[in-house]
C-alpha cells in the first residue's frame, strides 16, 4: 500500500487508511461480505489491489466501473469488484448502484462456483507498471521518439507470447548485462556499433 501511495504522488492519500475504512463499511453494509478487488488500469498494465477479510468460499461477485478523478498520467479507468458468501448478498448493494448511475448494465451480480479466499491484502502490477517505464525510458534513451519506443515495445511484446511486462524485462536485462561504454554506444535496436572511427577534419 505504501508503494502504490507513492506511485500515486499525491500529498495526504493514505490508502492503507482509505483501504480500512472501506473494508468496515463493506462489513457493515454487507454482512457476508469477503473481499473487494480495485483494478486500476493503465496505458501499460493493469494494476490489481486485493483485500480480503474472510476464508468464507465466495459464491457471488458484482462489478462496476468507476470513474476516476483526474490522477497520474496514464490511468484509463478502474473497475470495483466485491465478492460475497451468500447468495443474494449484493443484489441489494447493486440495485443501488444501478439506480443511483442510470445505468442498468453498470452492476450486475454473477454467482459463481464457491471459491475460497485468502485472507489479507496483495497487489500486484505496480512493479510490472514501473520496469515497463523504464523499459520505455531505455529506448527512448536509444534514440527512439515515445511513439516509436511504445511501438517497438509492442513488438518485443508480440516476439514474448504478447506479455508486455516480459518484454520490457528483456530491454532492461540487456541493459544491465552491458557496460557502459557498449551500452552508451547502442544503438535504437538494441544492436551494439563498433568503436567510433577518427573523426575526419
Amino acid at each position: 500500500m505504501a508503494a502504490l501511495t507513492a506511485a500515486l504522488d499525491r500529498p495526504g492519500t493514505d490508502l492503507s487508511a482509505i483501504l480500512a475504512v472501506l473494508l468496515d463499511d463493506l462489513r457493515v453494509g454487507i454482512p457476508s461480505f469477503v473481499a473487494v478487488r480495485v483494478t486500476v488500469l493503465t496505458a501499460t498494465q493493469p494494476i490489481v489491489l486485493t483485500a480480503a477479510v474472510s476464508d468464507t468460499p465466495v459464491v457471488v461477485t458484482v462489478q462496476i466501473q468507476l470513474q476516476l478523478p483526474p490522477g497520474p498520467p496514464g490511468c484509463t479507468g478502474a473497475v470495483l469488484e466485491l465478492s460475497a458468501g451468500a447468495i443474494g448478498a449484493l443484489d441489494a448493494w447493486a440495485a443501488d448502484v444501478r439506480r443511483i448511475t442510470g445505468d442498468e448494465d453498470g452492476a450486475v451480480v454473477r454467482q459463481l462456483p464457491p471459491v475460497r479466499a485468502c485472507i489479507g491484502t496483495d497487489l500486484a502490477g505496480l512493479d510490472a507498471v514501473g520496469e515497463i517505464d523504464q523499459a520505455l525510458g531505455v529506448l527512448i534513451d536509444r534514440g527512439l521518439d515515445p511513439d516509436a519506443a511504445r511501438a517497438d515495445l509492442d513488438r518485443r511484446s508480440a516476439e514474448a507470447g504478447g506479455d508486455r511486462h516480459r518484454a520490457a524485462r528483456r530491454v532492461l536485462d540487456g541493459v544491465r548485462i552491458l557496460p557502459s561504454s557498449v551500452r552508451d554506444r547502442s544503438d535504437p535496436s538494441g544492436c551494439r556499433r563498433g568503436p567510433a572511427g577518427p573523426r575526419s577534419t
